[in-house]
C-alpha cells in the first residue's frame, strides 16, 4: 500500500499540470517533460518503498537487482530512442 499511495502522491503534481495545459505545439516541451516525469514516478516510489520495511517484503530473493536494471534499461533506451524506425506519414 505504501508504494501506491507515494507513487499517487508523486504523480498528482504532474497530472494536474498535464490537465491544464492544452494540447498545442507550443506547450509540447511542456507535455512531454510531464509525461516523461508522471513515467518515472513509479520508480521513485519504488525506491523509496523499499527503504522501508514493506520494502524488505517486496524485494524478496533480488534485493536492489530488479530496480537497477529498470533504471539501466530506460536509460539504454531514453539513450537509442532517436535509434528506432519512424512510422510511415500518413500522406503516403
Amino acid at each position: 500500500m505504501t508504494f501506491v499511495i507515494l507513487t499517487f502522491i508523486f504523480s498528482s503534481l504532474f497530472w494536474y499540470l498535464i490537465s491544464g495545459t492544452p494540447a498545442l505545439a507550443d506547450n509540447a516541451t511542456r507535455l512531454s517533460l510531464s509525461t516523461i516525469a508522471v513515467m518515472w514516478c513509479p520508480t521513485l516510489a519504488a525506491i523509496l518503498t523499499q527503504m522501508t520495511d514493506a520494502g524488505e517484503l517486496m524485494l524478496g530473493e533480488f534485493g536492489w537487482f530488479a530496480p537497477a536494471l529498470y533504471v539501466v534499461l530506460a536509460l539504454i533506451f531514453w539513450h537509442y530512442r532517436n535509434a528506432l524506425p519512424k512510422l510511415p506519414a500518413e500522406g503516403l
